[in-house]
């Protein structure tokens, strides 16, 4: 027999068109009874917190316009307010790398370009500009 060729056992195991041995796909984890009422209690106190949604916007809004209470207490519940309707900020940092500062621009050229330029680099379009000239 030939390597090319397989064998009936082989013709046999293979798979024919359209056929699947697994039809129904990944079988389902299943859980125990205490991982099911961990999740149905998740599923019931979600949906019980969102009734209170609209008493809860309200009370953070009263206490910020409450004169009587305390600014810090009015200052947390304009960021509460804040934060739920415009999202809350995003931090940014800038961070600078001071290593080419200490070049010249005839250096930061040559880095770039691989050339060596002699001369001043103009700022506004780039272009060289001999010492003699100036």
């Amino acid at each position: 027999m030939s390597r090319g060729t397989p064998s009936e056992a082989q013709l046999a195991t293979r798979f024919q068109p359209g056929n699947n041995r697994n039809p129904l796909g990944r079988p389902k984890k299943v859980l125990t009874p205490e991982q099911l009422f961990e999740e149905s209690v998740k599923r019931d106190l979600k949906s019980a917190a969102k009734e209170f949604s609209a008493e809860a916007l309200m009370t953070l809004v009263d206490i910020m316009r409450n004169p009587k209470a305390s600014d810090q207490h009015r200052i947390n519940a304009a960021t509460q307010l804040l934060d739920r309707g415009h999202g809350k900020p995003q931090n940014q940092t800038e961070i600078t790398v001071g290593v080419y500062d200490r070049f010249s621009e005839s250096e930061l050229v040559r880095l770039i370009t691989g050339k060596y330029i002699e001369g001043k680099v103009e700022e506004s379009s780039h272009e060289v500009v001999d010492e003699e000239d100036v």
